[in-house]
């Protein structure tokens, strides 16, 4: 019954989809959201429902693709094309490579590392109008509200046996710390971890918005819903996130500020200052609540975790590198999803208890090793270092200071995801939620500097 209403719907969406591309990523938009909270509701909690969202994008890139054929039109060529260009040829070799149980492993694992690539291309060419990319934004701000009031309603009815508020059945839903069980909410989402994650994006994403000239209803609206986002991070349970959220928002009041002096800084941003000041109280007091034992979040949690963290993260290093080979075993031999297709339960199960002792590589340096090698691992970072080096030359031609503002926010966001996956946990860029948003606010920020800056004056939206 579920593959038949899969199929009718994925055929009922086709027209409108190949007729205008931009429908198919707004309704890959809507799917990130509620996807796992339709996959709550559907008796065994089938992992088959992300495939509609992977449906939609397949035929949103046709859709894309013919609209390019038929009109003739240019596609953007991006800066960093070369190295992007090497890795994705040596993901697709490693397909091929011997160690690999079978061609299936490689295809699940092209799909975390190039199946959402080209919404480069499609964030790229989403906007002409910078006044509908705000609003988009925006949009994505506004989500943190009903999400953080759905992570209240968990919080309120966790203890019940109400399947619909649960996180998904295959996830970790507690942090313990001795007998104390502390809930990882999960919102809309799946795993708190997701959660905390999407909390962290719309958080940097509502810093970068309220720069941006607006009517005070909407600055108020956008301020509320960026400190919901940030209530969001502290009900997820994800002290990663957490740590991020601060690291970032230092690294961005530095670059915003730093060339101002201190007394006109303080002069030129009372309001600023008001408001900054009014966080930083209620923040302090929502963290002394959450130092408590009954609260969702324990803060005082840091302490033992980075220090079972660092030496960990060596550990598991030294490991990779000492079993590293030049090209790995094989594209998705540790990828995510390798449990739905033959043979890779086995596989993993072989892995983490024949070879490893207990587990497998967890960080994304690991993994990448696991699986491309050292020459995959040097794409990989080459790419992602050629990214960064383009987008920092591109945002010193930033003429518009609101729009450099939400580039830096981007930059921040970017950065702290490829950390978190580097040293911390790969499933980081592994799963929809993260990669959806990274690929394709890439290609936003590069749109940045075709707006005509010195012409263009924002309209109140």
């Amino acid at each position: 019954m579920f593959y038949i209403f899969s199929i009718s719907l994925i055929l009922l969406l086709f027209l409108p989809i190949l007729k205008k591309w931009r429908t198919g990523v707004f309704l890959m938009f809507l799917l990130l959201i509620t996807e796992d909270l339709i996959r709550r509701l559907i008796p065994g909690q089938p992992a088959n429902v992300m495939l509609i969202k992977d449906a939609v994008l397949f035929l949103t890139y046709i859709s894309f693709l013919a609209l390019l054929m038929f009109k003739r039109k240019k596609i953007w060529q991006p800066p960093f094309v070369f190295p992007l260009f090497i890795f994705i040829a040596i993901s697709i070799v490693n397909i091929f490579n011997y160690n690999s149980p079978n061609l299936l492993f490689g295809l699940v694992g092209l799909r975390s590392y190039l199946w959402y690539i080209p919404l480069i291309f499609l964030g790229y060419h989403m906007f002409d109008d910078e006044e509908k990319l705000l609003k988009f934004c925006r949009f994505l701000v506004y989500l943190a509200i009903p999400l953080v009031i759905f992570a209240a309603i968990q919080y309120a009815f966790y203890s019940d046996n109400i399947s619909f508020l649960k996180p998904f059945e295959s996830s970790w839903s507690f942090h313990n710390f001795g007998d104390l069980e502390i809930p990882l909410l999960s919102s809309f989402f799946g795993t708190g971890q997701r959660y905390g994650r999407f909390s962290l994006f719309i958080y940097f994403l509502g810093l970068g918005l309220l720069s941006f000239p607006a009517p005070v209803r909407k600055k108020i609206l956008v301020s509320v819903a960026t400190f919901c986002a940030v209530l969001g991070i502290f009900f997820s349970g994800s002290r990663t996130a957490f740590a991020f959220a601060v690291i970032g928002s230092g690294i961005y009041l530095f670059v915003k500020y730093f060339n101002e002096r201190i007394f006109e800084f303080l002069k030129n941003h009372k309001r600023f200052i008001v408001v900054g000041c009014i966080f930083l109280a209620v923040s302090s007091g929502i963290l002394y609540i959450l130092m408590e034992e009954k609260s969702t979040f324990i803060v005082s949690g840091f302490y033992y975790g980075v220090i079972e963290r660092i030496p960990w993260v060596f550990e598991e290093f030294s490991r990779a590198f000492s079993e590293a080979k030049i090209f790995g075993n094989g594209t998705g031999t540790l990828s995510q999803g390798l449990d739905y297709i033959s043979g890779g339960t086995e596989w993993l199960r072989y892995q983490s208890r024949d070879l490893r002792q207990g587990f497998l590589f967890e960080t994304g340096v690991g993994k990448i090793l696991f699986e491309l090698g050292l020459v995959g691992l040097f794409s990989f970072y080459l790419f992602f270092g050629c990214l960064f080096y383009n987008m920092f030359m591109a945002i010193r031609l930033f003429n518009n200071q609101f729009f450099k503002d939400l580039g830096w926010v981007i930059i921040i966001y970017l950065a702290s995801i490829i950390t978190w996956f580097s040293f911390f946990h790969n499933q980081v860029l592994g799963d929809a939620t993260t990669l959806i948003i990274v690929w394709f606010f890439i290609g936003i920020f590069f749109k940045f500097r075709s707006f005509d800056y010195d012409k263009v004056k924002l309209k109140a939206l």
